[in-house]
C-alpha cells in the first residue's frame, strides 16, 4: 500500500512540473520556465533570450493564423502548462481566459500593452489588432520584457538572461541598419493585402499597407476580387502581399482574377529545423523580398 502511495505521489509531480504560478525551486534546483507564445516567431525570441532554462511551447505556426484560433481541450492544456504567455498583437480572447485579474500582470506579456506596440496599435483601423512580432523594434521591446520576467523566476539565471537579450537587440539592430536608405527611393509607397497583418512592418519602413477587406485567400469571391482591382488603381499601387505560405495554385489563381503582382512575404517563419526557423532569418527574409519588390518599381 505504502508503494502505491508513492507511485501515485509521483505521478501528481510529474502532471504538475509546470504551474501557472511557480513555487520556489529547492536549494540547487532551477527547473526551466514554462512560456507558451501565440505565435512561432515570438517563441523564438523567448528561447534566445531564455536558452537552456526554458520550456517553450506555442499556439500557431504557418499555415495556420493566430486570428483564427479557437478555445479547445489541446490549447486549455497548454495554458494550464504555460507559467508565462506571450501573445501576439492580434486579440488573442484564450490567452487570459484562466486568469484571475491579479494574475495577469505576473503572467502575460502582451506586446500590445509595450510602448512602440501600443503606438502601432493606435496606426492601425483594424479592431482587432495586427501583427506586432513583425515590428523589430517591438521585438527588441519583447526580448527586453522578456528577460525581466524570467529573470523574476529565475534569480540564479537572471543576468544570463539579460545578457541573451541585449544579443539578440544588437542582432536585430545590425540587420536593421541602412535600411532607411535602402527604402528611401519606397517612401509611402502602398501595397495591398487581402487580410490585413502587415501595417506595424510597413510603418518601420516608410511603407503603407491597404487592406480593402478582411478576408481568406482561399474562396476569394468575385466581387472580392473586383475590389481588390478598383482599389489597387485607386492607390496607384499594382502589389499585392501574400502570405509565402499560401499554396502555389491558391497564388496563381489570385494573381490572375487580380492582375496584380504577387509579393509573398512570411509571417510565421516554420519551426523545422531548416529554412526562416528563426525570429532573424524571418526579419531579414522580409527585408529582401520587400526591398526587391520596391526597387524592382512599385507604382
Amino acid at each position: 500500500m505504502r508503494f502505491a502511495w508513492m507511485i501515485l505521489f509521483l505521478g501528481v509531480l510529474m502532471a504538475t512540473g509546470c504551474r501557472r504560478t511557480p513555487a520556489a525551486p529547492p536549494s540547487g534546483e532551477n527547473r526551466p520556465i514554462c512560456v507558451l507564445a501565440s505565435v512561432y516567431p515570438m517563441a523564438d525570441i523567448v528561447r534566445q533570450v531564455g536558452g537552456p532554462w526554458v520550456n517553450i511551447d506555442w499556439v500557431v505556426e504557418a499555415p495556420q493564423d493566430v486570428r483564427d484560433v479557437q478555445t479547445s481541450d489541446a490549447l486549455t492544456h497548454k495554458l494550464a502548462w504555460a507559467q508565462l504567455i506571450v501573445t501576439s498583437g492580434f486579440d488573442d480572447p484564450w490567452a487570459d481566459q484562466n486568469l484571475a485579474s491579479t494574475a495577469r500582470s505576473q503572467s502575460l506579456i502582451q506586446p500590445e500593452h509595450m510602448p512602440q506596440g501600443l503606438q502601432d496599435v493606435r496606426l492601425t483601423p483594424w479592431s482587432d489588432g495586427v501583427a506586432l512580432w513583425l515590428d523589430p523594434v517591438v521585438a527588441q521591446e519583447l526580448a527586453q520584457k522578456i528577460s525581466v520576467a524570467l529573470g523574476s523566476r529565475d534569480l540564479v539565471h537572471a543576468a544570463q538572461f539579460t545578457a541573451n537579450a541585449a544579443a539578440f537587440n544588437a542582432a536585430v539592430q545590425r540587420l536593421m541598419e541602412g535600411q532607411s536608405s535602402r527604402f528611401a527611393a519606397a517612401k509611402q509607397k502602398k501595397f495591398l493585402v487581402i487580410r490585413p497583418a502587415w501595417s506595424a512592418f510597413a510603418q518601420r519602413l516608410g511603407l503603407q499597407e491597404i487592406a480593402p477587406l478582411d478576408a481568406q485567400a482561399i474562396g476569394l469571391s468575385d466581387a472580392q476580387a473586383r475590389l481588390i482591382r478598383q482599389k489597387a488603381a485607386e492607390e496607384h499601387t499594382n502589389l499585392l502581399v501574400v502570405d509565402r505560405a499560401l499554396a502555389p495554385e491558391i497564388s496563381q489563381d489570385l494573381a490572375r482574377r487580380t492582375g496584380l503582382k504577387l509579393l509573398p512575404l512570411d509571417l510565421l517563419g516554420s519551426s523545422a529545423s531548416q529554412g526562416i526557423h528563426t525570429y532573424i532569418e524571418l526579419l531579414r527574409y522580409n527585408l529582401d523580398a520587400l526591398a526587391n519588390a520596391t526597387g524592382a518599381g512599385l507604382e
